[in-house]
Formats: structure tokens, C-alpha cells, sequence
């Protein structure tokens, strides 16, 4: 996604839709990095998060037994999301990036009908 930014649409009248082609094209970047930078840190802190876990799994009196059982329960359904961000908001980025590219071919061809279809 390092693609540079296409120029801006300046074709006042002939189309429905408005759209910065440029601010959206880098605002799909910011998403995509985005889930890179967390796809980067988040198995290390997985990582260090299930060895404090090890580290804390004895010794439990009543109280510490409680909250457990409920952490445990949100540790189970954090998991599977937290594997998704990444591949979730690099899919966005990718997604606004094509819906530029798109915009900018339809608003090209000038044919406001096809853009109309987009909404």
C-alpha cells in the first residue's frame, strides 16, 4: 500500500458523489498501518501476557479464585478478536484504497450513472 496518492477529482457537476480521493487514499493507509503495527506488537505482548498469567496461576485464595474465573472468561473471548485486528483493518485499508482507485476510473470514464450505483 505504499502506492502515492492519486490526484484530486475536479470535475464540478458531472457526478453524484463527492469524494478527497487524496485525504481518503491516506486515511486508507492509516488504517492499514494501522493493523501492521499491531500485527507487529501483538505477539510479543500475547507473549508476556501468558507468562504473567503462568507466573500468577498458584497460590489463589477466594477472592483471587473469582476473579479469575471471570478474567479467564474475557481472556477466552478477547483472543480469537484480538488475532483479527490485524488482517481486519489491513483488509479496510486495502478496501478504501480500491474504492479510490475506483472512484477516480468511474469519475474518469465520466459516467455518473455506474458512480450513482456506488452509493
Amino acid at each position: 500500500m505504499s502506492e502515492p496518492a492519486p490526484a484530486p477529482v475536479n470535475s464540478p457537476g458531472t457526478a453524484d458523489i463527492a469524494m478527497y480521493p487524496d485525504q481518503t487514499f491516506r486515511a486508507a493507509q492509516q488504517i492499514y498501518q494501522a493493523g501492521a503495527s499491531f500485527g507487529q506488537t501483538w505477539p510479543g505482548r500475547r507473549t508476556a501476557i501468558q507468562g504473567d498469567e503462568q507466573a500468577v496461576n498458584v497460590g489463589f485464595d477466594e477472592v483471587s479464585r473469582e476473579f479469575r474465573g471471570a478474567y479467564n472468561k474475557y481472556a477466552e473471548a478477547v483472543l480469537p478478536w484480538a488475532e483479527q485486528v490485524m488482517p481486519g483493518l489491513q483488509d479496510a485499508g486495502n478496501a478504501g484504497n480500491e474504492s479510490v482507485a475506483r472512484y477516480l476510473e468511474l469519475s474518469n470514464q465520466q459516467q455518473p450513472a455506474y458512480m450513482r450505483t456506488l452509493l
